[in-house]
């Protein structure tokens, strides 16, 4: 398949979360971490409420790609440990997963679900810079995410998106994707 065809997928996947990416770009907490006047107190509030996210979407997509045939290895991208990591440096202990979560159960979903995990590590790397340069002595394991090597995982996840999710997927791709935007907005905001 083409290369534009995944600039495709990624301009429907990008339209279609337009007004989700909107909400949490205006969400208080995560607008908190480019602030100069972050607290400690607040940073661990938003790790703990981005553990209960990624405690609940990180194993089901393990799962999912345990039981399928489909050629991504997500176990080298986990942040569930590097979250982990940086609430203990906090003082702070990680949370229940978020209950809510809708199950994933098809290859679409799974590269919606991939979709959102890696365009916020992407995301991450503005966040990372506003942190170290304002905030230094914060733990920042999990939004340094891949480090150097994140644009390059980026360009993989749109080579296996660009195979495993064809168009007559867009949709239901699209639907998961905003669902659990939903999700974390809902944990961001103490919901």
């Amino acid at each position: 398949m083409s290369e534009n065809f995944a600039e495709s997928l990624h301009s429907f996947l990008k339209e279609r979360t337009r007004d989700s990416h909107r909400r949490l770009d205006r969400n208080s907490m995560l607008r908190s971490l480019l602030d100069n006047g972050l607290t400690e107190s607040v940073y661990g509030d938003v790790l703990q409420a981005m553990y209960a996210f990624y405690a609940a979407v990180e194993p089901q997509i393990l799962a999912y790609l345990e039981r399928s045939a489909l050629p991504f290895d997500y176990r080298e991208r986990v942040k569930l440990p590097l979250l982990a990591n940086d609430l203990s440096r906090l003082d702070r202990k990680p949370v229940p997963p978020v209950e809510t979560m809708p199950d994933l159960i098809q290859d679409a979903e799974l590269i919606a679900a991939l979709y959102v995990l890696e365009g916020a590590t992407l995301g991450g790397q503005m966040i990372v810079k506003s942190l170290t340069s304002k905030h230094a002595g914060l733990p920042v394991e999990f939004y340094t995410g891949y480090g150097t090597f994140t644009q390059q995982r980026w360009r993989e996840f749109w080579l296996f998106a660009e195979v495993y999710c064809p168009q007559s997927d867009w949709c239901v791709a699209g639907d998961y994707a905003v669902s659990l935007f939903a999700l974390l907005e809902s944990r961001l905001s103490g919901e």
